[in-house]
């Protein structure tokens, strides 16, 4: 007996001295998404309690899939996540009434397509939901298309409901708020109550080359930021570089100068006008002229002359103007100006602008029929000038389709231009334009024609019926050129526009070439703001500053304007 308890004691013992191995404790985690780290594939969960929980994501999750604010169940075993419920916007058990509106972020567009608007504000990166069909984008005050939100845009969302990631308004900011230009100057003085500095020999950038009519410039802090490389600084830390060189990115809102953004000159100056063979966005480093260049947080970046964006904005190919500093074998990138950007490129809901230029094969039935199969009766724009575009193409003709004779400078009644047969040419008071309706006259005619295209095919917004070209069909002569620049002046009267920031697209070396200013006869030519086409004589309600684009020909030692696009 005494063997046996001996026996049982020890296997008790034995029994206590095995360690206990606890199941894996499972944790549920439910609220919204506060932070998206892309780069360490994290997010930050704001639970129901206001506490903050960091968790990994799954292999199966995307990033790209996941949006501010959106709710989400997670379930985290011993720290690892084993999963992630995305919940719908429209989940039935939700009820209660929501006040419209009461929830609001603000920032910089950084990326927007017709899906999702991703924002930077002044902490973060956020990403939300855009609906084509409920997400209302206001400009000026006024209801505008969604084509018309750009990067760098500064904008207010809204939400209708707190609990959704899906915008129900996009707001831009008023014009006054993009950078009127970027400067270079020494800092002389700093005035930290006021929050200004005096910049002395200040040099404006303008077309790649640094003018300066000053002595000194006084600029407000406003809302930019200060950076010197990637680290931002204070205004108190701006007060100890008094002296030193800075590159400024400034804003002229109602009147008074003020910072945008503000980068310490690091070295001694380089610049470089060439396209970005490469770029590196992780490792902040980007290939030009066959160099390799450092970029970082305070790099600043122009596109379109007055837009301030983001170094993610940065695109392989891009034809750019740089200026770099040079320090310790190091050449860091402090002013990028994106260039030669036109009103063709693909645009965020989707869409884009075509032009054509060809023969008129037929119109019936609200169709328009370009080109017929010959290979030079139809050429579409592109970035190396007209190319060759066989075949013929058929696209919607509307109502509102502007249609123009530029060698009579009149417009035909699109009626009348869609058939002749069905319109009464006593209407008709010009009696040349009477009588190429009644013959026919604009069937295999050359035009350059202004189309939309969409997902659901191409409108036609634009004719301009032009003379016929003496040598249109040799291959070798390009009488067609583009040019970019920005509207000086307007004179109605006269029906001319004064050109200022120009630069003309050379086919032969198929890169942007800086312009001098210039003034342009519109009379022959057909004009569209914002995709609308506008009669000759509303161009007074074109904006000064506004983005202009042009299609001109050149038969002789003048130029004629056929096409002005206008990015309002």
């Amino acid at each position: 007996m005494k063997k046996l308890t001996t026996l049982i004691l020890t296997i008790i013992l034995l029994l206590q001295s095995i360690p206990i191995i606890a199941a894996p404790k499972e944790l549920t985690i439910s609220g919204t998404i506060e932070v998206i780290d892309i780069v360490n594939r994290q997010i930050t969960i704001l639970d129901w309690e206001d506490n903050l929980h960091t968790i990994d994501l799954p292999k199966e999750i995307k990033v790209t899939d996941l949006y501010f604010g959106q709710e989400v169940i997670a379930t985290v075993r011993d720290r690892n996540t084993v999963k992630i419920q995305l919940i719908e916007e429209d989940d039935p058990t939700r009820d209660g009434y929501i006040i419209p509106n009461t929830r609001f972020r603000v920032g910089t567009v950084l990326f927007a397509t017709n899906q999702d608007i991703e924002i930077l504000t002044t902490k973060s990166r956020e990403k939300y939901k855009i609906d084509p069909f409920s997400t209302t984008l206001y400009k000026k005050g006024m209801v505008a298309e969604l084509r018309q939100l750009k990067e760098g845009d500064r904008v207010l969302l809204t939400f209708n409901d707190p609990y959704s990631s899906t915008v129900s308004e996009i707001k831009i900011e008023d014009e006054e708020k993009h950078i009127e230009g970027v400067l270079k100057g020494k800092i002389e003085m700093v005035d930290e109550r006021n929050k200004e500095v005096i910049i002395s020999q200040p040099k404006v950038l303008n077309q790649g080359v640094w003018t300066g009519t000053v002595q000194k410039t006084q600029i407000k802090l406003g809302t930019g930021s200060i950076y010197e490389g990637g680290k931002k600084l204070t205004l108190s830390d701006l007060q100890k570089r008094k002296g030193l060189e800075a590159y400024i990115a400034y804003e002229n809102a109602f009147g008074k100068q003020s910072v945008g953004k503000m980068l310490i000159k690091a070295g001694s100056s380089m610049e470089y006008n060439d396209l970005l063979q490469n770029i590196d966005y992780g490792n902040g480093q980007m290939i030009v002229d066959s160099n390799m260049f450092f970029f970082h947080d305070g790099t600043i970046v122009v596109k379109d002359n007055n837009r301030l964006v983001d170094s993610l904005n940065l695109n392989k190919y891009q034809d750019i103007y740089m200026v770099s500093d040079f320090k310790n074998g190091m050449k860091q990138a402090s002013v990028v100006s994106i260039e030669g950007t036109t009103l063709l490129e693909d645009r965020i809901d989707g869409s884009r602008l075509l032009v054509y230029k060809g023969k008129i094969e037929d119109v019936l039935d609200y169709k328009l029929i370009l080109g017929n199969n010959f290979k030079l009766d139809k050429t579409i724009l592109t970035t190396a000038g007209f190319v060759s575009n066989p075949n013929s193409e058929e696209m919607i003709f509307t109502e509102d389709t502007l249609v123009y004779d530029s060698e009579l400078k009149k417009n035909i009644p699109t009626k009348s231009f869609l058939d002749s047969k069905y319109i009464d040419l006593i209407d008709i008071k010009d009696k040349s334009l009477r009588d190429r309706i009644q013959k026919d006259y604009y069937k295999n005619k050359p035009a350059y024609v202004v189309a939309r295209e969409t997902e659901l095919g191409k409108e036609v917004l634009s004719i301009n019926l032009v003379p016929q070209e003496t040598n249109s069909y040799n291959q070798l002569v390009r009488m067609d050129y583009s040019t970019l620049g920005e509207i000086k002046n307007i004179d109605q009267g006269t029906k001319t526009i004064e050109l200022t920031k120009v630069t003309n697209y050379n086919t032969l070396t198929k890169r942007w070439e800086k312009g001098t200013d210039e003034t342009l006869d519109l009379t022959q030519a057909i004009v569209l703001v914002n995709d609308k086409p506008i009669p000759l004589e509303e161009i007074y309600k074109i904006r000064k500053t506004s983005k202009a684009y042009l299609i001109k020909q050149k038969l002789s030692s003048n130029s004629t304007t056929y096409i002005l696009l206008i990015e309002d």
